[in-house]
């Protein structure tokens, strides 16, 4: 991988290098737009996938894992324990910090 391809990652991060938008701007761009009926179709089909194929397994192993966008997919499906792994170390701090909250 580039090192352009993982800085791009880190900068989705809240723990990656400080950039010009607020964090407020950063979860607004997020949560919104043209793109969030895809956004919300990609999590329906991921939920069924995690449901059907991981459903109450005790481990995962979620390859690509970013920010932990899936913990509550995880948790709703009794998965105890997840090993994550990301280009990123700044989006698996992140993802480590949700899981602690």
């Amino acid at each position: 991988m580039s090192q352009n391809v993982k800085d791009h990652y880190d900068r989705h991060s809240t723990r990656g290098p400080v950039t010009n938008v607020t964090e407020s701007r950063r979860i607004a761009r997020q949560k919104g737009g043209a793109s969030q009926p895809l956004k919300d179709f990609h999590n329906l089909i991921k939920r069924k996938l995690i449901t059907h194929f991981a459903g109450n397994k005790n481990k995962l192993l979620d390859l690509a894992c970013g920010r932990g966008g899936d913990i509550w997919k995880w948790s709703e499906n009794n998965i105890r324990f997840v090993k994550g792994i990301d280009l990123s170390p700044h989006e698996v701090e992140e993802a480590q910090s949700r899981v602690r909250l």
